[in-house]
């Protein structure tokens, strides 16, 4: 009686060491091992139209192959047959990852992530890799002895075109794998309502975490991308007026958007350049927004942002340096 007794003990702490990993939610790795795998979130992949990654061909023939095993029970499973895009990796023969291309080929969408390179030395190498018409971008990596957490965060601005009162995004989830692979995978979507004018309407974030064994400690690296969906009007003329300190214009210049110099040198006495941009609406109203740049104290470079619209209808940015040298 006292074995039986010593025996139902001895299972039931074994049934608590089984159930409480499952109560808890958490996968723990062990860092580096080869069982290590928790794949890292590092951004998304903005899409129009949601990533139809569905694998019919394999579906079939396995349901096939049910079928003549069991035609009495068959039924259609799609679990399993939606396998990630991977993306293809250049790294035109260089070991610098500033010259390497990461891209989703034959997908059209917009790019918005922070994948961590290895370097010949050993050491993490962040980078942030974004397309044209993610606007303001902004990452921050964070490091601490509970683990590392990388934040990014921009705006996606859309204008209106006739007859198009709203555009759909897709905020596809991307993850690097412990070998550098980075593939994406099918996320939620939003409609984005383009009548009722300018201004920032949706803010979407995703966020993950992955934890693991370092040192007998258990730490988690996560990851936050929170990306704001905006309306802004397509751009018409860009205006630049260089002024004193007396608000008079000493020089000006127009220019269409997207086709501002790189660098610009202010005119003698310039003390700050305002900065007016024409737009137009979908019904074809005219609006106009101004900027002031002014003179750095420091006589340091100022760097002049703009505004020009992509075919795609998405607002993509240009950077213009200001050199105050006069």
């Amino acid at each position: 009686m006292k074995l039986r007794q010593n025996i139902q003990i001895i299972f039931m702490i074994t049934l608590i060491s089984v159930f409480v990993p499952l109560l808890s939610g958490c996968s723990l790795a062990v860092k580096g091992a080869e069982n290590d795998s928790q794949d890292t979130l590092i951004g998304v992949f903005i899409t129009e139209k949601p990533l139809d990654l569905f694998d019919m061909d394999s579906q079939l023939k396995d349901s096939a192959v049910k079928l003549f095993s069991n035609p009495n029970n068959i039924t259609l499973d799609s679990n399993g047959y939606e396998p990630p895009l991977y993306a293809s990796i250049d790294r035109h023969n260089s070991k610098d990852t500033s010259d390497w291309d990461v891209d989703f080929e034959g997908i059209k969408g917009l790019k918005f992530f922070a994948p961590v390179w290895t370097g010949e030395d050993g050491s993490a190498i962040h980078r942030t890799d974004y397309s044209d018409g993610i606007c303001d971008p902004s990452t921050d990596f964070l490091e601490s002895d509970q683990g590392n957490e990388t934040k990014l965060s921009a705006t996606v601005y859309t204008a209106p075109k006739d007859a198009v009162k709203s555009f759909n995004y897709h905020l596809n989830r991307v993850y690097q794998t412990a070998s550098g692979e980075i593939y994406a995978v099918p996320g939620s979507g939003i409609s984005v309502d383009t009548e009722h004018g300018e201004g920032k309407l949706i803010t979407l974030n995703v966020d993950d975490k992955t934890e693991y064994w370092d040192n007998r400690q258990v730490q988690a690296d996560k990851t936050s991308v929170t990306v704001q969906f905006a309306v802004m009007y397509e751009p018409v003329k860009i205006t630049l007026c260089q002024m004193n300190e007396d608000n008079k214009i000493i020089k000006q210049d127009d220019f269409l958007p997207g086709k501002l110099p790189e660098t610009l040198n202010s005119e003698k006495g310039t003390a700050y350049i305002l900065t007016v941009t024409e737009k137009k609406s979908s019904d074809g109203t005219k609006t106009y927004t101004r900027e002031l740049c002014g003179r750095t104290k420091d006589e340091e470079d100022s760097t002049l942002e703009t505004y020009h619209a992509l075919d795609s209808g998405v607002i993509t940015s240009q950077y213009t340096q200001i050199s105050w040298g006069n």
